[in-house]
């Protein structure tokens, strides 16, 4: 979440990145391959929230590789470099 954050795209967190409300899921478009799998934490609040296959809970994803990962957060689609 924070290199999204930073990169000026705005991401929902009711929670303050506590990893609870599920609020901050992003889908990713292209680019999961950077990320680390999903933690048990991570799947339990993707279903709860019922969100699409290629979603992920932002502030609960970790990063597992260097470069480029597209993103569709609120109606937008953006690239953020990891």
């Amino acid at each position: 979440m924070a290199k999204a954050r930073r990169a000026g795209i705005r991401i929902g967190y009711p929670c303050r990145g506590e990893g609870v409300c599920g609020r901050c899921s992003v889908e990713i478009l292209s680019g999961s391959e950077r990320l680390a799998p999903p933690t048990d934490e991570e799947r339990e609040l993707l279903e709860r929230e019922r969100c699409s296959p290629r979603s992920r809970i932002s502030c609960l994803a970790t990063i597992a590789d260097k470069g480029p990962v597209i993103l569709a957060v609120g109606g937008g689609r953006y690239t953020v470099d990891l």
